[in-house]
């Protein structure tokens, strides 16, 4: 009888496994569905005047559209003076964080 059980245990657990790899899998398709690259043509006029504000003359490397608690944000890598940084901006055009991106060293 215990082999029975042993084998319902190793079943159930394959399924159970099974089932959450389908459910990491719809996670992360979901997850790039709401994450997109954009064009600076295509984002709202108060983002491209933050971008432009935050840039100060510098170029921007790329630029993403997602959302983050129900909320459209965009990300973007601006290069200025040398130095990268990762801004995240809401939809309205507000800063909501500022991140310098660390640069890699190829000399390793």
């Amino acid at each position: 009888m215990s082999i029975h059980i042993e084998k319902i245990a190793g079943l159930a657990a394959l399924i159970l496994l099974s089932l959450a790899s389908a459910g990491c899998k719809e996670q992360i398709a979901a997850w790039k569905e709401r994450e997109q690259q954009v064009a600076m043509r295509d984002a709202p006029a108060s983002v491209k005047a933050t971008i432009e504000q935050e840039a100060q003359g510098g170029s921007v490397r790329e630029m993403e559209k997602s959302t983050e608690g129900g909320k459209t944000v965009y990300t973007a890598r601006i290069v200025a003076n040398g130095q990268e940084q990762e801004t995240l901006i809401a939809e309205h055009g507000q800063v909501i964080r500022r991140q310098a991106v660390e640069q890699e060293d190829d000399h390793e």
